[in-house]
């Protein structure tokens, strides 16, 4: 019995001392939850991640936003490093966008639209030639009482127009320096396309010396429904160009139905 005791107790110090002699981690990572892992060395960060080696030599990563700063210094400081660092753990945070997301357009116009905004007329037929390039903007510029669009303001907006992929524009010149726009927009980024193109020819023209004072844009879906109509001015114009109002803010803020 006294020989088994021995060779036990011997057994015990053996093992502690070996634990003992076991190096301590390099370096630890305290996670937001709470977990603790053991790195070789100081991870080095990678993009969204952080790369390092555990203690038998293999690779591993994880997310540098599952890491607690914090905790990891002071797990990490002299005197510290085999210490558990107590206290209750953040929560996961997920990133915040920067605005809030905004309703859907197509929703907003399904609950506001109005039977007041009369349909643009049908464009006429295409001929066979113009069938051949769908994607191109249609150019129809009417006239009216003998009042013919300016050829520089008609190009300064088509150009814009097919820019933004914008289809069935209708373009009439109206009295007071006014030109009245009608076009098929079909989805939100063709709306907001449609904004930001009335806004960039309206620049264009003015910037030719040609007066045009607002325009008149009133869209359509290509189910004939209502899109919304605008009054856009020169000042609403240079808004929408250099970004003081964002397109979707600018829909919101100004829409007609």
């Amino acid at each position: 019995m006294a020989i088994r005791r021995t060779l036990s107790l011997a057994g015990l110090a053996l093992a502690g001392a070996l634990l003992a002699a076991l190096p301590a981690p390099a370096y630890i990572l305290i996670l937001k939850d709470g977990t603790r892992i053991e790195a070789a060395a100081k991870p080095v960060v990678s993009g969204r991640n952080y790369l390092f080696h555990d203690k038998l030599g293999a690779q591993k990563m994880i997310a540098v936003s599952e890491v607690d700063p914090g905790k990891t210094d002071a797990a990490n400081q002299e005197n510290y490093r085999d210490a558990y660092i107590l206290g209750q753990p953040e929560p996961m945070k997920k990133e915040s966008t920067a605005t809030a997301k905004a309703p859907s357009l197509s929703e907003y116009i399904r609950q506001n639209r109005k039977a007041e905004i009369a349909a643009p007329a049908a464009p006429a037929p295409a001929a066979p030639a113009d069938v051949a390039a769908p994607r191109e903007t249609e150019r129809v510029a009417a006239t009216a009482a003998g009042n013919v669009l300016d050829p520089v303001v008609q190009d300064s907006f088509f150009r814009a127009y097919e820019v933004a992929s914008v289809r069935g524009v209708r373009m009439t010149p109206g009295s007071g320096g006014t030109l009245r726009v009608q076009a098929v927009t079909d989805g939100e980024a063709i709306v907001f396309g449609a904004l930001v193109g009335t806004a960039r020819g309206l620049k264009e023209a003015r910037t030719a010396g040609k007066a045009v004072e607002k325009v008149e844009l009133t869209m359509t879906t290509s189910a004939g429904e209502s899109a919304g109509r605008f009054v856009i001015t020169a000042t609403d114009a240079d808004d929408l160009l250099n970004g003081t109002i964002p397109p979707a803010r600018y829909f919101v803020a100004n829409v007609q139905f």
